[in-house]
């Protein structure tokens, strides 16, 4: 590749793939996310983009950096001096421009999903009518949360919830014996060490003997055997919206779901075509977090002991499982060709 690309951090980043082949300019790339201790010093980072023409800044996943717990570290101070300089920005989040606060012509911002592929066994049922399931949801909860804690603990023995908590050191052998479970996927997950907030559903998992990142295999059996979703989101904080593969699965495969994730989900993801007119969540818009966890539970019980409510959801959403199935399909294929465009129109 013949253009000059200058790196902050790590190096071989995916996103050199979506280069043009040429440019005459220097340019420089941040990858916020991999950043270390030294190399988030602010002063450094200055340094860092004046030695270029040009500068992207983006974060493979959030805008945090697990270097920075246990820091004050300024913010404000970071972007106001990268918003004086010649820098675009690439976020895979909503919303941090309390503290960005960029010139929105200099920014690309897309859900994080869009980028990262799932796996969707051709055994996997598209069910958008109505058949008999053991189960109504599936709540499949990884990492420890507080709000999946809670989550948990009210509807682990309701029998028309397939559920799993994996990384709750109490409760990963509690989950219906695994009968829905792949088997492979059990046996990661039981014996995945866990820290004091994550388990590591990262790891490689192979499908049809091609490797695939276990967390984004959509689980075919539980698919199966049950009508909607119940989606625990990693973050849930009220002023930032990431969403991951936990999202993107139904979407994908035109289902159901609620949701506790952060507020106002619906409006984010009506930026990029999706529609939930017809779903239950009067709860999106409570700003408080508690809030929506109960509205949400209210919601899940009354359509779990209502099998004729189920048959109605899937009636009355069908047309919007069916666009959102299209949507999420349109925006992942035409990810890579935006992307290539924004960077070749921004950074030449």
């Amino acid at each position: 590749m013949s253009i000059n690309l200058n790196w902050h951090g790590r190096e071989n980043t995916w996103i050199v793939n979506f280069f043009p082949e040429s440019s005459p300019l220097k340019i420089g790339i941040i990858n916020w996310w991999v950043l270390e201790k030294e190399d988030l010093l602010i002063e450094n980072i200055e340094k860092f983009v004046d030695q270029n023409d040009v500068t992207l800044f983006y974060s493979d996943e959030i805008i945090y950096n697990y270097a920075l717990q246990g820091f004050n570290y300024n913010y404000n101070e970071l972007f106001s001096l990268l918003n004086r300089k010649n820098v675009f920005y690439i976020f895979f989040d909503d919303d941090f421009s309390s503290i960005v606060k960029p010139d929105k012509n200099k920014v690309l911002s897309v859900p994080w999903f869009f980028k990262n592929p799932l796996y969707i066994d051709t055994n996997t049922t598209i069910d958008i009518e109505y058949r008999p399931k053991k189960f109504v949801f599936n709540m499949l909860c990884g990492s420890i949360r507080s709000y999946r804690s809670i989550l948990f603990k009210v509807l682990k023995d309701n029998t028309q919830i397939y559920s799993t908590y994996y990384g709750h050191p109490k409760y990963k052998h509690d989950n219906f014996s695994n009968e829905l479970d792949e088997s492979d996927i059990v046996n990661i997950l039981q014996n995945s060490k866990i820290t004091d907030t994550r388990i590591d559903t990262m790891v490689d998992i192979y499908r049809q003997g091609r490797r695939y990142i276990l967390s984004h295999v959509v689980p075919t059996t539980i698919y199966n055997n049950s009508h909607f979703d119940i989606v625990c989101e990693t973050f849930v904080k009220d002023d930032h919206i990431f969403l991951s593969e936990k999202t993107a699965k139904p979407l994908a495969t035109g289902r159901f779901f609620c949701w506790h994730s952060s507020s106002k989900l619906r409006n984010y993801l009506s930026k990029f075509g999706f529609s939930f007119d017809t779903y239950y969540n009067s709860y999106d818009n409570a700003l408080d977090s508690m809030t929506r966890i109960d509205a949400m539970l209210d919601d899940v019980i009354k359509i779990s002991n209502n099998q004729n409510l189920v048959k109605t959801i899937y009636a009355h959403t069908r047309h919007e499982r069916i666009h959102n199935m299209e949507m999420y399909k349109k925006n992942f294929d035409d990810f890579s060709i935006k992307l290539s465009q924004w960077i070749e129109l921004n950074l030449k």
